[in-house]
């Protein structure tokens, strides 16, 4: 049976590098899709879910978006992070919803 996901906003789907951060350092990452609730990206690091961290947009421009906030700093919680290998590189998907 296939599992229905419940999103309160619609995703848009696009790539962007984006920078997220921990109270310690910035990292590099690259979303996939997002919404005004939250956003999925891939990254080389693992995240614990929980976590707080801190989202931007590396090139912000309105438009390739429909939500002019997206293109502040976000402050987000790490609902979910699973591994997955693409070309035999190790990575992470994260999703995060916004606070």
């Amino acid at each position: 049976m296939e599992k229905k996901l419940k999103r309160s906003y619609p995703r848009r789907y696009l790539e962007s590098p984006i920078f997220y951060s921990d109270e310690q350092r910035d990292y590099r990452a690259k979303m996939y899709n997002a919404s005004q609730g939250g956003m999925y990206f891939e990254t080389l690091l693992p995240l614990s879910p929980g976590a707080r961290i801190r989202v931007k947009m590396e090139n912000s421009h309105p438009d390739i978006y429909y939500a002019p906030e997206a293109f502040m700093v976000k402050r987000a919680k790490v609902q979910w992070c699973s591994k997955i290998i693409d070309d035999g590189i190790l990575g992470y998907g994260v999703g995060v919803e916004y606070c």
